[in-house]
């Protein structure tokens, strides 16, 4: 257990955690979308206001988020596992390596590729729900619902 904590402290830091749950927070607002200088300050005001409010809520869950984080890591990986992974996270390629990994999904080609995959799937998943749409109506109609209709079809 020890190990998996050390991992977790290793891989984000506890001030790095809070700070990127407020950078997220900053994020989402998204005010260079908003062209009135003046409302944007007032509202910049209030999500300082408001993050303020909610920081001890925060650490209150971070303290928890990485107790469970640290028994998730303490089941999935042995303990040489969790040493040599806090071994690379220590290092400099490390630090670089995990402040980057998770943006990774985000990459504008690969949410394009994935995008691509899923309007190409789309109508043989539309295909699978009207066959499984008339097979279950099917089976209503043998079991004697006569006026059972697939809306699909």
């Amino acid at each position: 257990m020890e190990l998996a904590r050390t991992l977790v402290r290793t891989i984000t830091p506890r001030q790095d955690a809070q700070g990127d749950f407020n950078d997220q927070i900053r994020r989402m607002a998204s005010f260079e979308r908003i062209a009135d200088e003046g409302l944007s300050e007032g509202i910049k005001a209030d999500l300082e206001s408001m993050l303020l409010k909610i920081e001890p809520i925060v650490l209150r869950h971070l303290d928890k988020i990485e107790e469970a984080t640290t028994l998730a890591y303490a089941r999935k990986f042995t303990p040489a596992e969790l040493q040599a992974a806090t071994a690379f996270a220590k290092t400099t390629e490390g630090r670089a390596f995990l402040s980057r990994v998770y943006e990774v999904p985000y990459d504008s080609a690969i949410l394009q590729e994935q995008a691509s995959l899923m309007t190409e799937l789309a109508p043989a998943m539309a295909d699978f729900q009207v066959a499984t749409c008339k097979r279950q109506t099917a089976a209503r109609v043998a079991a004697g619902e006569k006026r059972a209709k697939c809306r699909m079809a």
